[in-house]
């Protein structure tokens, strides 16, 4: 008996879920993919909860399985397939026609055609001419492949994936030449326009795809690095040629889906400064230009399929923002008139997922497609905490919201939150933390009683924070606002200030060398190899000369090494680092840190300087006292967990970027370079598992990652990404009867949330 289809996507799905069963959390502690408009942790974050059960995504995932199975037997596409060739006679030219053009009736022969917006001519897509069916096909199968593969673990869609790819890009008989030269002809007008550009939205799909194939055996390192080539001379020629600069002067959805182009290929390719320049133009060319304080699209509103084009350009706009956050430029929060006027226009459309709401400007087509809407609101809640784009969501048909691809990409909010439209918004604290009661946000009280009995054990200070909100304040060791002492943990505040740096622009990123901007650095024979990123990951291979009269110094290399190539915790590491940094600003670093977190609403003290490690800094004649970069600075344990849920919300604070999305993630990241065995400290399992990012530590315990600054005497603020927590605990670490450590209070912390 033959099986129907439907059955047959129930046992594929069933199959591929299989191969989650039993992960567990540990997907979710994985290092999430390094796609550019995808966000990679909620991609991991989704493959997370498919491993745990959860079912909110798992129609999104059945669809994606049967689109990919059928993805599987489409294809190789080639631009030299079609029949006929473009003006310039090469088929490996591509080739398309303005879709809006039309035969002109007051001609014998039809030229030269004429406009009409809105109006698809059917032959502007026929094959045999046009390259566009193939390009669009290409394009969203190995999406669908890649995603497939990642999601499930299935070798064969990678393989299709790589077919595809290798045809359309690589192979010499068959890719496409980097250009559009030919693009969205207009017949007895143009060869070709600039508005033909848009043609090539659907390839940034391939490179987010082609990062996710990374992993794969079907793909191999060097043909990623050729198509990187390829898209390499492609932004080239959207950069100089005639057809790129016109598309680049466009100031509707032609010209934000060509700066996302840009801004993306460039990324790709490693071109940081054209990415991040594209990107700062858009606040004013695009969305301050396009964007009203209302929220309306002015230019697209002037179209025939207005709402159409409204959601178009806003995805762009979208694409744009999510782009900047790889190179710490924020078009999320720029406000027009008191408001980010991203967030006003999703405001303005939102009330339109109802089917049932006329749409009051020019629409010529019959029916209303909002299906783009879904991904707009779910990446929009993400962004903005607005309970009203869950409510939105919730108006839109079930089945097409469940199958909806968006469910995968942006895997938060859950299928339930939108029913309910209830979830509690990121807080962020003003003068004191807003609070939250402890079963509202998912604590066992039962266990945080024994946490407060430890900290009582330990006299000590310190703050649970949930999604911005206190849930537990611990003043055992003095008033609220008394300030400690916080030791070792001075070094991932150091590592923030280098975020910092980045930020103001006086280092373009980590893996400058410390030479280049600090020439009186000197760390041995290897001084000219050491970057940035060397020092922030303990892996510059120097040797220690601070000594301490104590058992560290025999643990200390006896011999420098090349640079990453071995980690050592030395504290002549973050000394370095805060000598550059000193010299940077030419001032005290402690004055610019209270400058950096000043918008946090921190005010941090800085203690004298270590007696055996007094040190300044000469720059421009001037000596400058370097606040130690490993040990001293002060702060009271609710304003260390401001710094925490800083890094919990990517850099960012309120309306205000802070450090770059790229930088924390960076930071919360193993640094390639083992800190040590994986070994269990403390009687309940914690796992040290010998990550460590920029000055933050990995630990890990019944499957869960923390990320924690560690001080001596036990001073620690750890943060839970997974869970969106923060805990500080301060004491006085000259006490030994305080001591009571990470060992004792991640277990208890991890079990007491639900």
């Amino acid at each position: 008996m033959k099986r129907s289809t439907a059955f047959d996507a129930i046992v594929l799905l069933m199959v591929t879920l299989g191969a989650f069963h039993g992960a567990g959390r540990s997907l979710a502690s994985e290092r999430f993919p390094g796609t550019l408009l995808l966000d990679g942790r909620c991609l991991a974050r989704t493959r997370a909860s498919l491993a745990e059960d959860d079912s909110s995504p798992r129609a999104a995932l059945a669809k994606l399985v049967r689109e990919a199975e059928a993805a599987l037997t489409v294809g190789p596409f080639s631009v030299t397939d079609k029949a006929v060739p473009p003006p310039s006679g090469d088929k490996h030219d591509y080739a398309s026609f303005g879709v809006y053009w039309w035969p002109n009736p007051d001609t014998q022969d039809g030229l030269p055609y004429v406009g009409r917006d809105g109006r698809t001519n059917p032959a502007s897509r026929r094959g045999d001419r046009c390259d566009t069916p193939r390009l669009s096909a290409m394009a969203r199968s190995v999406e669908t492949l890649a995603l497939a593969y990642y999601f499930t673990g299935q070798e064969k869609y990678a393989a299709r994936a790589a077919l595809l790819l290798r045809t359309w890009f690589l192979e010499p008989e068959t890719r496409m030449n980097p250009h559009l030269q030919y693009a969205q002809a207009i017949p007895g007008l143009v060869e070709g326009r600039g508005y033909g550009i848009i043609d090539t939205v659907s390839l940034l799909k391939v490179v987010d795809a082609a990062i996710l194939l990374e992993d794969s055996p079907s793909w191999h390192d060097k043909e990623h690095g050729a198509l990187k080539q390829w898209f390499g001379d492609y932004l080239g020629w959207l950069r100089t040629s005639r057809h790129g600069i016109d598309e680049s002067r466009t100031r509707n959805n032609h010209g934000t889906w060509y700066d996302v182009q840009v801004a993306q290929f460039a990324l790709f390719v490693g071109d940081r400064k054209t990415a991040a320049a594209t990107i700062k133009s858009a606040k004013k060319n695009r969305v301050l230009h396009q964007i009203s304080p209302g929220g309306r699209q002015k230019r697209e509103l002037a179209r025939t399929r207005s709402f159409h084009y409204s959601l178009y350009n806003l995805a762009g706009l979208f694409s744009l923002a999510r782009l900047g956050e790889h190179v710490g430029v924020d078009l999320w929060h720029v406000e027009v008139k008191g408001k980010p006027a991203l967030q006003a226009a999703l405001d303005y459309l939102a009330p339109y997922a109802d089917a049932e709401k006329p749409w009051p400007h020019k629409q010529i087509t019959k029916s209303r497609r909002n299906t783009p809407l879904i991904g707009l609101l779910r990446r929009g809640y993400l962004v903005y905490q607005k309970p009203k784009y869950l409510e939105m969501l919730g108006k839109c048909p079930e089945k097409i919201r469940l199958e909806d691809r968006s469910a995968l990409l942006y895997s938060q909010p859950r299928e339930e939150a939108m029913e309910q439209a209830t979830l509690k918004p990121v807080g962020f604290p003003g003068r004191e933390w807003h609070r939250a009661d402890a079963k509202e946000l998912r604590f066992d009280t039962e266990i945080l009683n024994r946490i407060t009995a430890k900290m009582k054990e330990a006299k000590a200070n310190g703050v649970l924070v949930r999604d911005g909100y206190l849930i537990a304040q611990w003043n055992f060791g003095g008033p609220p606002e008394k300030r400690f002492d916080i030791q070792s943990c001075t070094k991932s505040i150091t590592s923030l200030a280098v975020g910092g740096a980045i930020m103001d622009g006086r280092i373009p990123h980590v893996d400058v060398l410390v030479k280049d901007y600090w020439p009186d650095f000197e760390a041995g024979p290897y001084t000219d190899k050491i970057t940035f990123r060397h020092l922030l990951t303990m892996t510059a291979g120097i040797v220690q000369t601070t000594r301490y009269g104590t058992g560290q110094d025999k643990q200390l290399p006896a011999e420098p090494a090349e640079p990453g190539t071995r980690y050592n915790y030395l504290n002549d590491q973050s000394k370095a680092l805060a000598g550059a940094l000193t010299y940077l600003y030419r001032r005290e670093l402690g004055d610019v840190m209270n400058e950096t977190l000043n918008p946090l609403g921190i005010s941090m003290e800085w203690g004298s300087e270590a007696r055996w490690d007094p040190d300044v800094v000469t720059a421009d004649g001037r000596t400058i006292r370097r606040n130690c970069g490993y040990s001293r600075a002060r702060f009271s344990a609710s304003d260390l967990a401001r710094v925490g849920h800083l890094y919990l919300q990517k850099g960012l604070w309120k309306d205000k970027r802070i450090i770059s999305e790229k930088y924390v993630e960076e930071s919360l990241t193993p640094c390639g370079i083992s800190a040590g065995p994986r070994r269990e400290v403390g009687d309940d399992g914690l796992i040290l598992t010998g990550g460590y990012g920029f000055k933050w530590r990995q630990h890990e315990y019944n499957g869960v990652t923390t990320w924690g600054m560690h001080g001596y005497g036990h001073q620690f603020c750890v943060i839970i990404p997974e869970y969106d927590v923060v805990m500080t605990k301060l004491s006085n670490w000259r006490d030994k009867s305080t001591w009571i450590g990470c060992e004792t209070f991640y277990p208890l912390l991890i079990r007491s949330l639900k």
